[in-house]
């Protein structure tokens, strides 16, 4: 069965090695993954600790299969440059290789909003690289480019989406439920 749900520090490890793997995969080339573990790890560890005091909300999920973390996803209030109020981000999402085309990103997705949405938020920001695969996804699920940016000393493109949470939502339930219709015949 599947099932979505926070991490724990020692599932967060796990995470933070699959950005990594995932990391090269998104460059696409087109720059050099310099990813540290122990940066990362620590910087989550230190994101996590600083939640209150940010005065954020932020969220590391994972979803699981038998004890088995096949994706994970982090989300946070979106900052002020990036959404103007109401807004939060996608920092993250990544799957497994082996456990793509499963709906496993929507249900991940369906969580995070599930979360913020008591917040009164109505907007996600996502950074995707231009190149990178999952940027069609981001397309497929009807985000709207507001803006690009330039990283990695200008050597990475990269496209600011933007989504309506609510009619993200019904768009994601949609899909979920035409997946478990299509299962069952």
């Amino acid at each position: 069965m599947l099932i979505v749900r926070d991490l724990t520090k020692e599932e967060l490890k796990e995470a933070v090695m699959l950005k990594i793997t995932s990391w090269s995969e998104e460059l696409n080339g087109v720059a050099e993954n310099q990813i540290q573990f122990d940066e990362e790890y620590q910087f989550f560890v230190d994101w996590v600790d600083n939640e209150k005091e940010s005065n954020d909300v932020r969220t590391l999920i994972g979803v699981f299969e038998d004890d088995s973390m096949l994706g994970c996803a982090f989300a946070s209030f979106a900052d002020i440059y990036d959404c103007e109020e109401n807004g939060i981000e996608l920092n993250g999402l990544w799957i497994y290789p082996s456990a793509r085309n499963r709906n496993l990103s929507l249900m991940m997705l369906n969580h995070i909003i599930d979360t913020y949405l008591p917040y009164g938020m109505e907007k996600m920001i996502v950074y995707s690289h231009h190149h990178a695969p999952s940027n069609s996804f981001y397309h497929h699920l009807g985000g709207k480019v507001i803006k690009y940016d330039l990283q990695m000393h200008g050597k990475l493109e990269v496209d600011i989406f933007e989504f309506e949470l609510a009619k993200l939502k019904k768009l994601i339930h949609k899909k979920l439920v035409q997946s478990i219709n299509h299962e069952n015949h």
